[in-house]
């Protein structure tokens, strides 16, 4: 969630697209949700211009409209896009598929989608080969993270990348100037 909304997910380096086994999809959805309810500053964000809000609500009614729900939602009810100047709401949406423009098209503001990967009867291995591919088919390439038990093994997923940076277990990090 840091790396989605940290400056209102103003950050080239923003996490946009998080992919999931399929069968881990409800339990990535059921953490978000529980982390979401324990965070306390959950009002809307301020992008830099009322365009820039405008199209970022506009990213989010189209996958809404192509199938992804909120995933922040604790009630079931869906969060509607704010449209007061250049506020947005804080959004997770899935599943996402290739149709959504979010798939392609980077936000600049506070929203990732979650892409499940099917892996009923496939190998580990072919599972993370097609989230490779899915990762690495993107125009763009700033920064990735990676995340798992074996540090090894996502070092070489991670270098498997084409991105200019991979985090290995962590978000993009963000440099707090110190005295």
């Amino acid at each position: 969630m840091f790396g989605t909304f940290a400056n209102a997910g103003q950050v080239c380096m923003s996490t946009e697209r998080v992919l999931v086994p399929r069968s881990r999809y409800n339990e990535l959805c059921t953490a978000l949700s529980s982390t979401w309810r324990a965070i306390e500053a959950k009002d809307s964000r301020a992008l830099f211009t009322t365009n820039a809000a405008k199209r970022f609500n506009s990213l989010v009614v189209d996958a809404k409209e192509r199938g992804a729900a909120d995933l922040l939602s604790a009630t079931g009810e869906e969060s509607r896009p704010t449209t007061q100047g250049s506020f947005v709401t804080q959004t997770i949406l899935g599943p996402a598929n290739p149709q959504m423009a979010l798939w392609r098209e980077e936000s600049f503001g506070p929203v990732s989608i979650v892409i499940c990967v099917d892996d009923d009867g496939r190998s580990e291995e072919d599972v993370l080969e097609e989230m490779i591919t899915i990762a690495n088919d993107s125009d763009y390439g700033l920064t990735a993270a990676v995340w798992g038990a074996d540090v090894s093994r996502a070092q070489r997923v991670g270098r498997r990348l084409e991105t200019g940076a991979v985090h290995i277990n962590s978000p993009v990090r963000l440099v707090k100037e110190t005295d």
